[in-house]
């Protein structure tokens, strides 16, 4: 994530000791919708951690499962490409970048790979963790 500061970011570090890459996170929703200050993107995702360690099936042992749901605010610059039921994503990543309309404007550049399903980017005002909700390891 670099220098990028997400509101609520503790949320997530204090969860998994750090912020992660969220690399096979399942992203489940992506969601825009209209506001005073652009538009504003929702993204939720199942993620957990994964160890070293391997299970009775010679999987790596996953920990911390979790659904996070990410809020951007100030959204321009959408791309997307890929469609798909769910996405699995390579990463996320937030870097600090200037408006790419106004220079001055300072915010944060938004980009996803996937694995599977659809990756993109957009530029954000501000970004914040609106929730991290501990689960249950899905089956």
């Amino acid at each position: 994530m670099g220098d990028v500061l997400v509101e609520r970011q503790e949320l997530v570090v204090d969860h998994f000791g750090r912020w992660p890459e969220f690399h096979d996170a399942v992203m489940y929703e992506l969601a825009f919708r209209l506001s005073e200050e652009r538009e504003v993107v929702d993204m939720k995702l199942r993620h957990a951690e994964m160890t070293p360690e391997l299970d009775a099936r010679g999987y790596y042992k996953l920990v911390k499962h979790c659904n996070v749901h990410l809020r951007f605010h100030g959204v321009t610059d959408i791309e997307i490409e890929g469609h798909a039921p769910v996405t699995t994503l390579f990463d996320l990543v937030l870097r600090p970048c200037p408006n790419p309309e106004q220079g001055s404007e300072s915010g944060m550049a938004v980009e996803w790979s996937a694995s599977y399903g659809m990756q993109g980017t957009f530029w954000c005002k501000r970004a914040e963790v609106v929730s991290l909700v501990p689960t249950e390891p899905q089956p």
